[in-house]
């Protein structure tokens, strides 16, 4: 239960304070929302971030959906893609540009867009400009194209 506390608190930041532009950048809202919750799991002494986005990419592979959480369809927007597929893009930036970096992303997300609306193009530009690496082909992959393996 608390899991599931963690998850509807982490939306006071993202979903709250920082909302969409679109409904196809759901994704942004969600997969923050289940990466903080699976971030606090393993704060609180449960299952390992690495070890739940092993679960969660074992399960969006069993699924095996032909679209990325960047593009929901209309009729099922709020799909388990859209929250494990959107936290695990989370975790492999994170694993991509660091934790000093992702952090920062993640600071810098919630306080530069607090109270206004953002996009995937929004998070793409930041996080690019915190780490200094080019990204667009990182986020094409993990949020358009077929499901990547873990880093």
């Amino acid at each position: 239960q608390g899991f599931v506390v963690a998850h509807e608190i982490a939306h006071q930041w993202v979903g709250n304070s920082v909302s969409l532009g679109d409904w196809s950048d759901i994704w942004l809202n969600e997969g923050f929302a289940t990466y903080l919750q699976w971030m606090w799991v393993d704060h609180d002494g449960g299952t390992s971030v690495g070890a739940a986005a092993e679960e969660a990419h074992a399960r969006m592979r069993a699924v095996g959906p032909d679209w990325g959480p960047g593009e929901p369809p209309a009729s099922d927007l709020f799909n388990r893609m859209v929250y494990d597929g959107g936290a695990l893009t989370l975790h492999a930036l994170r694993n991509e540009v660091g934790d000093d970096a992702f952090f920062e992303v993640l600071l810098r997300w919630v306080t530069d867009f607090a109270h206004a609306s953002a996009s995937t193009s929004d998070l793409v530009a930041l996080a690019e400009e915190v780490s200094g690496s080019e990204l667009d082909g990182f986020f094409d992959a993990w949020l358009f194209g077929e499901l990547p393996d873990l880093p």
